[in-house]
């Protein structure tokens, strides 16, 4: 039988982490003694129970109609957990409830912490009560740069096949991300993953080289890589110096030459050599900097985050 007043809501970003917090609303006593076995819940007291099957947590009953569960942040846990309230009808909800916050901006404010993949929005978000109380006006400008640090830009590495692009990648990512090797088009596919660049948390994605294929599966992954090109918040143009560049419009584009060890590309803006690491983290923070400029987070007035 489903419940219909009970409720789950994920405050925690929907990505790896140390540990997740799930929200639970309507009648949490059911929830919380259906999952752990405990009976007595007392307000505001953190108890340390296992669920059996899915993970040791933490719990706290907030008040009569909200509660927390706080597990490890693996998503397989997070995966486990969802399946489990499904299975007693609890719902899945977006409405959001923080009882420590004094003002509906707090609560934005909150809400925003709990989603902002990077780093860099945690000091700036707990600054914005204060500075939405003064009399300055915001910059819609800044406005859409900083809230790159709550959803995560695209970034794309755009290059003729064999520009040392899929080298780059695992460069930046410091992990096997991308396929490697000399035969030109072997990247079938956008390879994506979540980096740090100072900072700033970037979805990456490695494209397949553009050209012409017969190959059916190639050119599926060939009109993916031109959509994510025309989605992208700023492209990362790639050759090296027996190649071209691969032209696309961009009001963001970083020209970069590959296998700087062997031969650099005068016109780029930035020599790299993946092998040697040369220059991978000047990159890193150039992306940062072209997305979420020092003058922008250095600036004291109002942020009108979005969320």
């Amino acid at each position: 039988m489903r419940m219909s007043n009970a409720t789950w809501t994920l405050l925690t970003p929907q990505s790896q982490g140390a540990i997740a917090i799930i929200q639970l609303g309507g009648d949490v006593t059911y929830v919380l003694e259906t999952l752990t076995g405990r009976t007595e819940w007392q307000l505001n007291r953190l108890q340390l129970k296992k669920i059996e099957g899915i993970d040791e947590v933490i719990c706290v009953k907030l008040a009569d109609d909200l509660a927390q569960i706080m597990p490890h942040g693996s998503m397989h846990v997070i995966r486990l957990l969802e399946e489990r309230l499904h299975e007693l009808g609890v719902e899945h909800s977006e409405c959001y409830a923080f009882p420590e916050a004094s003002t509906e901006l707090e609560s934005k404010m909150l809400l925003a912490l709990s989603k902002a993949a990077s780093p860099l929005a945690v000091d700036l978000l707990l600054q914005q009560p204060a500075i939405h109380a003064s009399s300055k006006e915001s910059n819609t400008d800044r406005d859409a740069a900083l809230n790159f640090l709550i959803t995560p830009p695209t970034v794309v590495m755009l290059g003729a096949p064999n520009t040392g692009k899929s080298t780059l990648m695992n460069a930046l990512t410091s992990e096997e991300t991308s396929i490697v090797h000399d035969m030109p088009g072997v990247t079938r596919d956008a390879v994506g993953a979540r980096v740090n660049c100072h900072g700033l948390v970037i979805d990456l994605y490695d494209l397949p080289g553009i050209r012409k294929s017969d190959d059916a599966i190639e050119q599926k992954a060939i009109a993916l890589s031109k959509r994510l090109i025309n989605e992208a918040d700023l492209i990362i143009q790639v050759r090296d110096a027996e190649n071209s560049w691969v032209g696309c419009e961009s009001p963001r584009i970083i020209t970069v030459g590959t296998k700087a060890d062997a031969a650099e590309v005068p016109d780029a803006q930035l020599q790299v050599s993946a092998h040697e690491n040369k220059n991978v983290q000047e990159l890193a923070s150039r992306m940062r900097q072209a997305l979420v400029p020092d003058a922008y987070l250095n600036d004291n007035s109002p942020w009108n985050f979005d969320v």
